[in-house]
């Protein structure tokens, strides 16, 4: 069973994309949040394809996880209790390909990393509407040539969905908060 801290971070998640903010997510949800990104990123078709799938992909195996009616933030953490408590590593491997689709919606061009300048343009079109907060998510990972690998944002992804451990730093859960309380 996860401990309080890491349900409190599920929350979050939770929070982060209930773009209705009524307490539910919906299926309509996730289309809102296509259109957003597509309005702010001016995607292409093959582009607005792949984000469609992908969108589709994280909601249905990520969020709602089979169920066909709008969910709550408590079914929410519950479904991810019952998986983390049933088998951790298998629950870890899971957030990990849910980062890897959340990133690859990032990283427009496929090239395997972002600039601050895109890693921002991207989150702000998404849940993310503080600009301060999410360059502090970028600038906390390690970057080589003002660039970070979005396998480095994946493993972030994981540790914010994993990890139990308070007095580790978690930059997502910190940028989640500070987005979500303003």
């Amino acid at each position: 069973m996860a401990n309080d801290y890491l349900k409190y971070k599920w929350r979050l998640w939770f929070q982060a994309i209930d773009v209705r903010h009524d307490g539910k997510i919906h299926m309509e949800d996730k289309l809102e949040e296509g259109e957003r990104f597509v309005e702010c990123n001016q995607l292409d078709n093959r582009q607005k394809k792949k984000l469609q799938d992908n969108l589709n992909k994280i909601y249905n195996e990520y969020v709602f996880r089979g169920k066909r009616s709008a969910i709550t933030e408590q079914q929410f953490v519950d479904m991810h209790n019952k998986d983390f408590k049933t088998d951790k590593k298998a629950f870890a491997e899971k957030m990990r390909k849910c980062g890897d689709v959340i990133y690859a919606i990032y990283d427009i061009n496929g090239k395997g990393f972002l600039t601050e300048e895109e890693f921002v343009h991207v989150a702000t079109s998404g849940s993310y509407e503080y600009i301060d907060q999410v360059k502090a998510v970028f600038q906390s990972k390690k970057t080589v040539g003002g660039k970070v690998s979005v396998k480095v944002l994946t493993e972030a992804w994981v540790h914010f969905t994993t990890c139990e451990d308070s007095s580790k730093l978690d930059i997502i859960k910190l940028g989640l908060e500070s987005s979500l309380s303003e």
